[in-house]
C-alpha cells in the first residue's frame, strides 16, 4: 500500500511540474514585458520571448507583407478583375449622379465640396491676369517690331486695294454733306467768318452779292472740286501715305493708342461671355449636365475608370514602393502594445493552450509514473 502511495505522489508531482512548466513556458512568452535587474545582475530570460524579439519580430512581418502578401502582382490581378471594375464603375456613376442632378448652383457645389471662395470673381479675376499677361508678353516680344511684320499679307493686300473705293466715298460723303442744307448753312457760316475777317472789302462784297447768293455761286464750284479726279487722286495719295506711315510704326506705338486697361475693360467682357463656364456659375448643375448627363454616366466615367485603372496597374510596384509598404507595418507592430497582443493571442488560442497545459501535465505525470515503478523495481 505504500508503494501504491509512493507511485501516486510521484505522478502528482510529475504532473504539478509538467503543467506549471507548460504554462509558464506560454506566459514567458509575453512575460515579462521589460527586462527585471536585480543590481547590476540582469535576470535571464527576461523580457519575455516577444517583448524581446518586437522590433525583429516587426521587421520580419514588414517584409513577409510586402514580399508575400501584399504584393504587385497580387494586388494587380485584384484591381483588374471584373468584379472589382464593375464596383467601382458603379459606385463612381451613382456619386456621379448625385452631383449632375443636385440643384445646387455650381458656384455654390466648388464653394462647399472644393473650399473655393467666391469661385466666379477668382474666375474673372484669373481671365483678367490671363489677359494682362498676354497683353504685356506681346508687346515685350515686339518691342521693335513694325506693324506690317505681323500684319496678314492678304490684310495688306485687301486694304491697298480699298484705298480708292474709300477715296471715292470720302468725296462722296463729303459732296453730299455740302449739298445738304446742313452744309449750306456751315458753307455760309464760313464766308460769313471770312468776310468779317477782311473788313471793309469783306462788308463791300457782302452787300453787293449777298451772302445767300455768294454761297450759290461758292457750292456748285465747291462740288465740282471734290468730284474733280485729280482730288480723288490726291485723296488716294495722302491715304496711301497714311497707311505706309502706319504700317512701319513700330508695334509699341499700339500700347499708347490702346492700355491695358482699356484692352482688358473691352476684351475681358467678350472672353466671359464667350466662355459658357463663367456663366455656368449662377446655374444649378441639374441644369448643366441634363444635356450631357447621359454621356458622362455611360461612356465617360467607363473610359476614365478604364484609364485610371491601367495607369494604377502599370505603375503599381513604383506606387507600392514609395508607400513603404514594410515601414509602415514595422511601426505599427512596434507601436502595438504588448498587453493587447497577449490578449488577441490568448482568446484566440485558449483552447489549444489549455490543451498544451495539460499535455504538459499528462507527459509529467506519466514521466512522474514511470519513476515510481522504476523506483519500486529498484527497492
Amino acid at each position: 500500500m505504500e508503494n501504491m502511495w509512493t507511485i501516486v505522489f510521484m505522478v502528482i508531482v510529475g504532473a504539478l511540474i509538467g503543467g506549471l512548466t507548460n504554462l509558464l513556458a506560454i506566459r514567458m512568452l509575453f512575460r515579462p514585458y521589460k527586462q527585471i535587474k536585480v543590481g547590476t545582475f540582469k535576470v535571464p530570460f527576461t523580457p519575455g520571448l516577444i517583448p524581446k524579439r518586437h522590433q525583429e519580430i516587426a521587421k520580419q512581418l514588414g517584409d513577409t507583407v510586402v514580399k508575400y502578401l501584399l504584393t504587385s502582382d497580387g494586388l494587380a490581378e485584384k484591381v483588374k478583375s471584373e468584379a472589382f471594375i464593375n464596383g467601382f464603375t458603379s459606385w463612381i456613376q451613382i456619386e456621379a449622379n448625385k452631383v449632375l442632378e443636385s440643384e445646387e448652383t455650381l458656384a455654390s457645389f466648388l464653394e462647399k465640396k472644393w473650399k473655393i471662395d467666391k469661385p466666379k470673381k477668382q474666375l474673372q479675376l484669373k481671365i483678367d491676369q490671363h489677359l494682362g499677361a498676354e497683353y504685356e508678353a506681346f508687346f515685350d516680344k515686339h518691342k521693335e517690331t513694325t506693324i506690317v511684320t505681323l500684319m496678314p499679307i492678304e490684310l495688306s493686300k485687301k486694304v491697298q486695294q480699298s484705298i480708292p473705293a474709300m477715296a471715292e466715298w470720302i468725296q462722296d460723303n463729303f459732296d453730299q454733306k455740302l449739298q445738304s442744307s446742313e452744309g449750306k448753312e456751315q458753307l455760309n457760316a464760313m464766308v460769313e467768318r471770312y468776310l468779317l475777317k477782311k473788313g471793309t472789302l469783306g462788308n463791300m462784297l457782302k452787300m453787293f452779292l449777298g451772302n445767300d447768293r455768294l454761297v450759290d455761286k461758292l457750292q456748285p464750284q465747291i462740288s465740282k472740286l471734290i468730284q474733280d479726279e485729280q482730288t480723288k487722286e490726291l485723296i488716294e495719295s495722302v491715304l496711301r501715305k497714311e497707311w505706309y506711315q502706319i504700317q512701319n510704326k513700330p508695334i509699341e506705338d499700339l500700347k499708347g493708342l490702346v492700355t491695358k486697361e482699356q484692352f482688358l475693360t473691352n476684351l475681358s467682357p467678350f472672353v466671359q461671355e464667350k466662355m459658357p463656364v463663367v456663366n455656368w456659375l449662377d446655374k444649378p448643375i441639374s441644369e448643366i449636365s441634363k444635356t450631357y448627363q447621359a454621356q458622362i454616366i455611360n461612356r465617360i466615367i467607363p473610359s476614365i475608370v478604364k484609364f485610371v485603372i491601367d495607369v494604377l496597374v502599370e505603375r503599381l510596384p513604383f506606387i507600392l514602393e514609395k508607400l513603404q509598404l514594410e515601414e509602415i507595418v514595422r511601426k505599427q507592430v512596434e507601436g502595438f502594445p504588448l498587453e493587447r497582443l497577449e490578449e488577441i493571442v490568448v482568446s484566440i488560442a485558449k483552447r489549444e493552450l489549455k490543451m498544451i497545459t495539460w499535455l504538459g501535465a499528462f507527459l509529467g505525470g506519466f514521466i512522474g509514473l514511470f519513476q515510481g515503478l522504476i523506483v519500486l523495481f529498484l527497492v
